[in-house]
């Protein structure tokens, strides 16, 4: 195989298939790192504070869902002009 269609079939340069053909180049080695420890303690009531600050606004998936097909509906009766038809709220 000539170099230029390894190059392309790989997606490397010339270069570096040449330097691997006439075997110039080592494979990186890289130090093993030993896995650190996690431990989240120190950030547990922070965690919860901001857990409990944003838990007012969470709403149920049904609850959500239902909410988007009620908004909907909203819409589309207020484009028809039916009586007694209301506008959607915007967000």
């Amino acid at each position: 195989m000539v170099i230029k269609t390894i190059a392309r079939t790989l997606g490397l340069s010339r270069n570096t298939v040449r330097k691997y053909l006439h075997g110039e180049a080592e494979p990186p080695r890289y130090p093993v790192q030993a896995p650190r420890p996690v431990n989240p303690d120190p950030f547990k009531a922070y965690l919860q504070e901001r857990i409990e600050a944003v838990q007012s606004h969470w709403i149920p998936a049904t609850g959500c869902c239902a909410r988007s097909r009620l908004k909907a509906m909203l819409a589309a009766s207020a484009s028809l002009n039916l009586p007694g038809a209301v506008q959607a709220p915007t967000p």
